[in-house]
């Protein structure tokens, strides 16, 4: 019962984002995403954290912004 509300909220978000393709798309498309992340010490406690997506930034931040 759980996983059906979860699937519903989920389907629910990216209806109202204007993303309507099925499971098969979207499972698809998320999976070719690579997310790369470099992390430099800056002093003790302090970092940079750069991340780098694989595909379109704007397309990828479309469908985790949903």
């Amino acid at each position: 019962m759980l996983a059906y509300h979860v699937s519903h909220l989920i389907r629910t978000k990216l209806t109202a984002n204007h993303i309507h393709e099925g499971w098969d798309s979207l499972r698809f498309r998320l999976n070719q995403i690579l997310r790369i992340t470099t992390v430099m010490p800056k002093s003790k406690h302090r970092y940079i954290v750069l991340r780098y997506y694989s595909t379109d930034a704007a397309e990828t931040m479309r469908y985790f912004a949903a």
